[in-house]
């Protein structure tokens, strides 16, 4: 038998633009907000949204807005692992929500990425980072149309995929038979946000214990890009009496990137493969078989890549756990080692 409560749903939806021609100010944004957006009717009770947008400048060339929403009095199962049927109405209602910012009522909708959830007794948190892409949405609404009007120019219509303003990329033809032109490459910047949420825990560690399970146990291992360096001490954010998230910020200086944002594949792979390795270090022993994580969420401009992941931890993912998640998991009271006499403090993983 299930038994249900009435819990709280909490969405968080973080949209990021890339390579846009004119980046608008906050200021811009908010009154396009206010002007354009209206969420539509949902298949879980109507989400309200209980702060303002916020807007976040990547670069000359691109931005995210980040808006978060909650649903009150929805029947969710008071067994976390019964929860897969109000899951799939969330990812339906955030399905929604992203249709509804970026797309005409009438059009096709796009199915977004997956988001990750963490259940406390009484609540469902979930989050989403959506990359807009070219050609993802088929009828821009009037508030990424508005968005997108800078990134054509000349008052061209973004309702297109091939925008007729835009010119036509002429070929440039190979010098000699069999032979291409390769593309032009800059030393660009690789920064790599990782988030990691710790849900179900019977314990929840404090800020100062996580960070002296960090400078006991962690320690980088190394990478297939330059070894990345991380250049924020972690941050930790306790979500309810239950769990809790850390996030750190890595950065990787020198890396051969493509002066064309589009032909940068190969570098994405390889960033892929260092936040994989980042991730195992942190949660697995050396040992272990290495555990494939989520995608991340790839910005690319002129001299950048900024690469974002959020991992759920979840039972049964990592089949040796480190030191740091073993204590994580374990009772902390026994767990956190005490820094030696004279030992220097750190906030973050050897480099």
């Amino acid at each position: 038998m299930c038994f249900c409560s009435n819990g709280t749903v909490v969405i968080f939806i973080r949209i990021a633009f890339p390579d846009l021609k004119s980046v608008p100010s906050e200021s811009e944004v908010l009154q396009l907000a206010n002007t354009h957006l209206d969420a539509p009717g949902m298949l879980l009770n109507r989400p309200v949204m209980v702060d303002n947008i916020t807007y976040e400048k990547l670069s000359d060339s691109s931005f995210a807005i980040t808006q978060r929403f909650e649903i009150t009095d929805v029947s969710i199962s008071e067994n976390t692992e019964l929860r897969t049927e109000t899951n799939n109405l969330i990812q339906d209602t955030l399905n929604n929500l992203l249709n509804g910012i970026l797309s005409k009522p009438a059009a096709n909708p796009f199915t977004f990425p997956e988001a990750n959830y963490i259940n406390t007794p009484d609540q469902v948190e979930a989050r989403v980072e959506y990359v807009y892409k070219e050609g993802d949405i088929s009828q821009p609404s009037d508030f990424l149309s508005a968005i997108l009007a800078g990134r054509f120019g000349n008052h061209c219509s973004p309702s297109t995929h091939r925008c007729p303003c835009k010119p036509t990329p002429i070929p440039v033809a190979p010098t000699q038979p069999g032979a291409t032109t390769a593309p032009a490459t800059i030393n660009g910047t690789v920064v790599i946000f990782i988030r990691i949420a710790f849900p179900d825990l019977k314990s929840v560690p404090s800020e100062s214990e996580v960070l002296q399970l960090a400078n006991t146990h962690l320690d980088a291992p190394g990478m297939l890009l330059n070894r990345p360096v991380m250049v924020d001490n972690i941050t930790y954010e306790k979500l309810s009496d239950s769990s809790f998230a850390i996030t750190q910020r890595f950065e990787i200086t020198d890396v051969s990137i493509s002066e064309n944002t589009e032909l940068r594949t190969e570098t994405n792979n390889l960033i892929q493969d260092t936040l994989n390795n980042l991730l195992n270090g942190i949660l697995s022993k050396p040992a272990a078989n290495p555990f494939t994580f989520p995608e991340a969420n790839y910005i690319n401009t002129p001299d950048q890549v900024e690469a974002r992941v959020e991992y759920v931890y979840k039972e049964g993912d990592i089949s040796q756990p480190s030191d740091f998640l073993s204590a994580i998991l374990a009772d902390l009271a026994t767990t956190v080692a005490p820094t030696p006499t004279g030992a220097p403090a750190s906030n973050h993983p050897s480099q």
